[in-house]
């Protein structure tokens, strides 16, 4: 009688980042010989990968795994692991909060699962998730930007890059499968390459995979103001696989408040970074901002609503502060009524 085969969930949660690292996962689980599904509730075992890097995005976590938690007693036998942000962030006090989980796993350890289960692992390779024809192209994780409101470099650690040549490797690959677009994410994808080539390289990675056969459209997410180069802006201008589009987060436009949130920036240089890439036709520009800063006067909040209504941004995104214990900007005062 042949064997049914274990299997397995994964339920990702969070940024494309973290997409990217359960796909890893499910293509780890799949050379291990798991049968994947989408419904826990058919599984032997099921995989939360979580986002902890503001408290909504904790709760959210916290309350799926109390729904699996519950999902698991109802089902004899059924293995529930843990991993992602949270785990980086909260560590061994989980243990206590969420006894019916069985293993909490450390990002670096996702591949690893089928190991950590009994199982042999594989060579590696990813699954993609998205719709067939994109895919998201992780150039590099960690942060070394500390910007005073953010736990991303105490969760996901420094910056480290990934060698061209790899990336550039996974591109074509993906483009074997049937992938056109591609697109780039990073905690800061404008820093990619500062830390293992002494200098940015986004320029020169662009210039590579738009020379993929295949890859039609190259897209640029999580850009930061203070690190987009003119080299890379010139490229959105004269590279015709690189859409017309960035991801660029100001987050505020006062001085003071920019200062205090350790950007890096000015007000002058935002205004002149927009009106160099609205210089380029067709140009779409997208942004995030953060309102209810501590010390955030009704003069600043104006003076932001203000520039967002001038600067005429294609698509916006705004956050209310969230105050995260560890952080510089969760001791500041005064709060914020919001």
């Amino acid at each position: 009688m042949k064997v049914k085969p274990e299997r397995a969930a994964v339920i990702a949660l969070g940024c494309p980042k973290n997409r990217v690292d359960s796909e890893y996962l499910l293509g780890a689980l799949a050379e291990a010989g798991y049968e994947l599904i989408a419904e826990p509730e058919a599984a032997d075992t099921v995989i939360l990968t979580t986002c902890a890097f503001i408290r909504p995005a904790v709760e959210e976590s916290f309350a799926l795994i109390r729904k699996l938690s519950r999902l698991k007693n109802q089902h004899p036998g059924m293995k529930l692991l843990v991993a992602g942000c949270l785990v980086e962030r909260f560590g061994s006090t989980l243990n206590r909060k969420f006894p019916a989980v069985d293993h909490w796993i450390k990002m670096n350890q996702l591949t690893s699962i089928p190991e950590l289960l009994g199982r042999k692992p594989g060579p590696g390779c990813r699954l993609i998730s998205t719709p067939s024809h994109y895919a998201y192209l992780k150039i590099a994780d960690g942060c070394n930007n500390h910007c005073s409101y953010c736990l991303i470099p105490k969760i996901r650690g420094p910056l480290r890059s990934r060698p061209l040549n790899e990336i550039v490797q996974e591109a074509e690959r993906l483009a074997d499968l049937g992938v056109r677009e591609l697109i780039l994410v990073a905690q800061d994808t404008t820093a990619y390459g500062t830390d293992i080539y002494g200098k940015p390289a986004l320029a020169r990675l662009l210039d590579r995979l738009s020379r993929i056969k295949g890859i039609t459209w190259l897209r640029l997410m999580y850009a930061h103001p203070a690190h987009l180069s003119e080299d890379v802006i010139e490229q959105f201008g004269t590279n015709p696989k690189l859409c017309r589009y960035i991801d660029l987060p100001i987050q505020h436009i006062s001085d003071r408040l920019l200062k205090l949130m350790n950007r890096h920036y000015s007000r002058n240089d935002v205004v002149r970074l927009l009106e160099r890439l609205k210089q380029i036709p067709d140009m779409c520009i997208r942004t995030t901002v953060i309102t209810g800063f501590p010390g955030e006067t009704r003069k600043e909040f104006l003076e932001l609503m203000n520039f967002i209504r001038s600067a005429e941004f294609d698509r916006l995104a705004g956050y209310i502060f969230s105050p995260e214990p560890g952080t510089p900007a969760a001791a500041m005062k005064p709060l914020v009524r919001t």
